[in-house]
């Protein structure tokens, strides 16, 4: 089959997935038994900028727009287009030329640095194709020379000879080049009809051949990374990454089959009791709070009125017992104690690593999982998640991330293009919302339904302000008005308090401890 197809999730609008699966036919019915292979791509995000679709054949790249006009069409390079006299909109840019344009050049910015090219195409050739839904007519000497080399227009009535058109003798990409850039885009196949083929993802045994699973192509990779890191004796450390809903708790209940067929044992540890309890209730038995499970129950000794819980820890059988840190992201090695507490030398990691590494011949095999994408406890470089701490004492240590969303609800569509944005450090202002779940807040609108929200128990509510001070001023005045209270400095009935991690509450007798755990308030 030479037709290939590919989309990160659905479009926003009902008529941008209908375009597309009309687009999908037309190109599957001409290419389907092609030898020179055609691969179409939706709805991707490239360095953080949307682009409705892309083509790859051996000798062109397209990148393409949709617009839902008809009618006579003008061109403009700088000023704006019409269709029977309704200006064609260019997205953030002026026109549809300005916008295509500019996603060519990110595009071609992004394969230079991401993808290794044998054949050293001349991506400058890289084309552009203003695809409208609706018939048009458009006289293409519109058009200024220098630009019609690559740029193009078009309707669904005339695409396919239009796309079988655009060829260059500057591109000439073989099949693993053309691989290199799928798998760089990291997107999943699509079939418009829904028919996702099932993966094997667990080795099939004898007593076990039922068990089948639908997996997105990085999850698929991240269980391969799995199966190597399981049987290597090598990569003693393995972080699997990825934002929320691209599959990390699928992935993990994978892996805990893996080591029950191997005959290893997963001793889950989570960054406190709260997040414990939350992943018992999502069916993982004897997962226990990483404290509880490296120190003492009880202090030594007190130091300059701090309690002192010394490492106390049954050390695991690295030939069978693995070691699982559930939302790595929020354990660091960042000092931490409180004004009454300290655990160990306070350095939670280093104080792990000192005592695996002092009683055991071989280190267990560790496994991370977490969200790069979230606010760590501490500094981000001596997060637990970027594995600094095994590397400087030259521990193995490897990455696997997910970065597809296998969600398609609306707070999938706002997050995809922040985690882009993010990964590839060029945020500048969050995306358009929609629907009930994000919304943006509009000055003198719903001022009072919001702070009732806010200060609403359980809280299913979180206001989200562009820097510290303005959070600061939205608290005080949340707290002033629905709260009531003029003291900002002590607690009133409403606020919320959050325990971080377990911290004890010391009676007259420092042996004698009352524990309040995260998620509580005593």
């Amino acid at each position: 089959m030479s037709f290939h197809a590919y989309r990160a999730t659905p479009f926003e609008f009902t008529h941008e997935n209908k375009v597309f699966n009309k687009l999908y036919d037309l190109l599957q019915a001409v290419w389907e038994d092609r030898e020179e292979p055609l691969h179409l791509i939706g709805n991707v995000y490239v360095a953080g900028r949307p682009v409705d679709a892309l083509i790859i054949k051996s000798h062109a790249v397209v990148v393409i727009d949709f617009k839902d006009y008809g009618g006579d069409v003008s061109f403009s390079e700088n000023g704006s287009w019409y269709a029977n006299g309704v200006i064609v909109k260019g997205g953030g840019s002026t026109n549809p030329y300005q916008q295509i344009r500019n996603n060519k050049f990110t595009l071609l910015n992004y394969l230079q640095e991401s993808v290794v090219f044998q054949s050293e195409p001349q991506l400058g050739h890289i084309a552009g194709l203003c695809l409208f839904h609706q018939d048009i007519r458009f006289d293409d000497k519109q058009i200024p020379t220098g630009i019609s080399r690559w740029f193009h227009v078009s309707d669904m009535s005339h695409v396919v000879r239009t796309i079988d058109a655009i060829t260059s003798t500057a591109i000439d990409l073989s099949g693993s080049e053309i691989e290199k850039i799928i798998t760089s885009l990291d997107i999943p196949s699509f079939n418009p009809d829904g028919n996702t083929p099932i993966i094997n993802a667990i080795p099939q045994s004898a007593t076990d051949t039922e068990k089948r699973v639908r997996l997105t192509p990085t999850q698929q990779r991240a269980i391969d990374s799995a199966t190597s890191w399981l049987t290597s004796t090598q990569n003693t450390v393995l972080s699997i990454i990825g934002a929320k809903n691209s599959g990390k708790k699928t992935v993990l209940k994978i892996i805990k089959d893996l080591l029950s067929e191997q005959g290893k044992s997963p001793l889950f540890l989570s960054p406190n009791a709260r997040i414990a309890n939350k992943y018992k209730a999502l069916g993982f038995s004897d997962v226990q709070s990483i404290y509880s499970w490296l120190y003492a129950s009880r202090p030594s000794r007190l130091e300059k009125d701090k309690a002192c819980y010394d490492v106390s820890l049954t050390i695991p059988d690295a030939t069978r017992e693995v070691l699982i840190f559930l939302d790595a992201h929020l354990l660091g090695d960042d000092k931490f104690e409180t004004e009454t507490t300290r655990y160990g030398t306070g350095y939670l990691l280093q104080d792990m690593l000192t005592a695996l590494i002092e009683n055991n011949a071989a280190l267990p095999k560790m496994l991370l999982v977490g969200d790069p994408f979230q606010l760590t406890r501490g500094s981000i470089q001596r997060s637990l998640l970027i594995g600094e701490v095994f590397k400087d004492k030259n521990i193995m240590f490897s990455t696997c991330e997910l970065n597809e969303q296998v969600s398609s609800d609306e707070l999938s569509r706002f997050q995809l293009p922040l985690i882009s944005a993010l990964s590839n450090n060029t945020f500048s202002r969050l995306p358009d919302v929609s629907g009930q779940n994000v919304a943006e807040v509009v000055v003198g609108k719903h001022t009072d339904e919001i702070g009732r929200a806010l200060v609403a128990w359980p809280k299913r509510t979180v206001f989200l302000c562009a820097k510290n001070v303005d959070a600061f001023k939205v608290n005080r005045g949340i707290r002033r008005k629905f709260l009531m209270t003029e003291d900002m400095s002590i607690l009133v009935v409403g606020d919320v308090v959050d325990v971080h991690n377990r911290a004890a509450g010391i009676n007259d007798d420092f042996t004698d401890t009352t524990w309040i755990n995260s998620g509580t308030f005593g």
